[in-house]
């Protein structure tokens, strides 16, 4: 099977691990594949595994790029006999939907809630639609007018750590925290994802600086306290009435627009010593292993790769209720989800992980075995695998 994979660009994102890791499955599966991007540092991931990459301006939002486009596309379709053209975004939507017709079957994945106009209709154009989460799906049979048969739901996957590869990466994160005294803490909550504004980073900051000032046991977040622990699961885990005191820092990796904002923010609610930005990291799944606790405090998410790769370190995870990050987390099993933009509700939840290691340790165990059951690459690559096949036995 011949397949050939349009994505804006190769930087950093879900989007762009996402389409990489199925690149590389199917490769490894036996079938040809091909890259079409406007590059970025993740192309060199793929030349390593020789897989071939062409690099065309299929970011740009542009009518005459996309007519210019088309033609090149549908030309590379018929010189490679491509059999599946697969595009994650809605630019490489429209080219791969025009240049693919009569030419090779058309898969999108729609990976985020996408505003019902007429730039995003190409995502709800594919013979087959991919939705990441049942979230989205409801989302584009509402507001695109999909019918349920053409949508498959197949949740993002990473690959498990196996036990040797958690204590040699301890190692590592062992040394790089003993070099950065930022990181110097008792307990370390910790995000990683895009600074922009819909990621709800200003949420997370101002929740922190509630447990900071006021202490976990303050008057302002027991009055917002709505921590939901369900009824099995209350007395095993019980949550605790002693008052701790903890030296705390919060770390978020990533780059974007809002970085400066954010930055502004930790410096007005005097935290400029309590909250590392760390910037892009290549390595931030690794990284990861150095939290006690993740958040990840989205105001519109269609899924979240980084919460994975958080349970694959066993940590309690807490995400905001929007999007289909909620279909990840079992609240009171395995972490907790909060009221979307509400900074007191996300305060009440971090305090409830943060005065019980028990409740942690307890939480992100459980977190562990959810994603090997449910969340893992192979089975994300083998349920689009089947999809791609079903359509060419068509």
């Amino acid at each position: 099977m011949n397949i050939l994979y349009i994505v804006p660009q190769l930087n950093f994102g879900g989007v762009e691990t996402h389409s990489i890791d199925l690149a590389l499955g199917m490769k490894e599966r036996g079938h040809s594949v091909l890259f079409i991007s406007n590059g970025g540092k993740l192309v060199e991931k793929l030349t390593k595994n020789n897989i071939e990459h062409k690099t065309l301006p299929v970011h740009k939002k542009s009518l005459t790029s996309i007519f210019f486009l088309t033609k090149v596309v549908r030309e590379i379709i018929k010189k490679r006999r491509i059999d599946i053209v697969h595009s994650h975004s809605r630019v490489p939507a429209w080219i791969g939907y025009f240049s693919s017709r009569r030419n090779a079957h058309f898969i999108t994945t729609a990976h985020a809630l996408y505003k019902p106009h007429l730039g995003s209709k190409a995502m709800a154009m594919g013979e087959k639609i991919i939705a990441v989460s049942n979230n989205v799906k409801e989302h584009l049979i509402k507001n695109f007018n999909v019918c349920n048969e053409r949508i498959e739901v197949i949740y993002n996957g990473i690959k498990p750590y196996s036990e040797i590869e958690i204590e040699e990466l301890k190692i590592k994160n062992k040394n790089l925290k003993n070099q950065l005294k930022t990181l110097e803490a008792d307990l370390i909550i910790g995000s990683v994802g895009r600074l922009t504004k819909l990621k709800g980073y200003d949420i997370l900051i101002k929740a922190f600086e509630l447990l900071k000032q006021e202490g976990k046991t303050s008057k302002k977040v027991n009055e917002h306290q709505t921590t939901q622990i369900s009824k099995v699961d209350q007395k095993d885990f019980g949550l605790p009435t002693v008052e701790h005191s903890y030296n705390m820092k919060l770390v978020i990796i990533g780059e974007g627009k809002e970085r400066e904002n954010l930055n502004n923010l930790a410096i007005l609610l005097n935290l400029k010593d309590d909250v590392t930005f760390m910037g892009y990291k290549e390595n931030a799944k690794e990284i990861i292993g150095l939290f006690d606790i993740y958040v990840q405090p989205s105001l519109k998410e269609g899924f979240s790769l980084s919460i994975l790769e958080a349970m694959n370190w066993s940590l309690p995870v807490i995400v905001s209720d929007a999007g289909g990050m909620k279909e990840v987390i079992e609240t009171g099993i395995t972490g907790f989800v909060f009221k979307s933009g509400n900074h007191f509700d996300l305060a009440a939840k971090m305090k409830s992980l943060i005065e019980s290691n028990e409740l942690r340790n307890k939480m992100g165990n459980r977190g562990k075995k959810r994603l090997l059951e449910k969340f893992t690459l192979s089975h994300m690559i083998e349920q689009t695998e089947k999809v791609y096949l079903e359509l060419i036995k068509k």
